[in-house]
């Protein structure tokens, strides 16, 4: 059943009701670098909007969100350059990570651990 369910985007349990639908949408997770920081907007204005994300080869893969009021006050450009865990659904068709948010910092990893094997396995 787990690797039926990591091959699909989720599933669609009901019981009958046309109101009684339930989704499943597992996640899989990550370690990536902080390449950049990007300004927040709207209710974010002044605060981290989101966090620029990638391999240490510097290939981008998630412009990472998520993050709680009091994290987004905390991050600034001495971010660029940690590591974090991120969640994700899955890899799109250009390698991007779809509906990456932010879990932890792991500040126990080192940025050349975070490799696209974490994604791509072989």
């Amino acid at each position: 059943l787990e690797e039926m369910v990591m091959q699909h985007e989720g599933f669609v349990m009901k019981d009958g009701v046309w109101t009684n639908w339930q989704k499943f949408k597992p996640f899989k997770e990550c370690d990536l670098v902080v390449l950049d920081i990007q300004d927040g907007r709207g209710k974010y204005l002044g605060l981290t909007g989101s966090l620029v994300c990638g391999f240490i080869d510097g290939t981008i893969v998630a412009n990472v969100g998520g993050m709680t009021y009091e994290e987004r006050v905390a991050m600034d450009e001495s971010c660029i350059g940690r590591v974090c865990e991120v969640k994700y659904q899955y890899v799109g068709s250009k390698g991007r990570l779809r509906h990456p948010t932010f879990v932890r910092w792991r500040d126990d990893k080192l940025p050349e651990n975070c490799t696209d094997a974490q994604i791509y396995p072989m």
